[in-house]
């Protein structure tokens, strides 16, 4: 099965834990999936996610919107932050730890409104 097979199982596997976990229905999930664009942050982090539980993945995706929550940007400034992170670094800034990726997001957004 290539790669994109697997990730799209995974979303899905995913995306059914997170209302039967979250006790939320298919419309709030997909709210938060858009909001938070999360199918890509599960695109990026999936080879981490492989090698967890269910569990640790809701609780990943949890503390990934927590603390885009507690950074309290507006939402269109969130998503041009979040597309401006470098792929690569999702993994590492996301997975490993999820405050260092708030870093990056104030820090791209102070950058952001001294250069603009």
């Amino acid at each position: 099965m290539a790669r994109a097979d697997n990730i799209l199982n995974m979303q899905i596997t995913i995306v059914n834990c997170m209302k039967q976990q979250w006790n939320i229905n298919y419309s709030e999930v997909s709210d938060i999936l858009d909001k938070y664009d999360l199918l890509s942050y599960i695109a990026i982090c999936y080879e981490e996610y492989n090698s967890m539980g269910i569990k640790g993945i809701l609780e990943d995706l949890r503390m990934y919107i927590d603390a885009i929550k507690e950074a309290d940007y507006a939402d269109e400034v969130l998503e041009q932050l979040i597309s401006d992170l470098e792929p690569e670094n999702l993994p590492k800034q996301y997975f490993f730890g999820t405050s260092a990726a708030i870093q990056t997001l104030r820090f791209k957004k102070i950058r952001r409104e001294i250069v603009g």
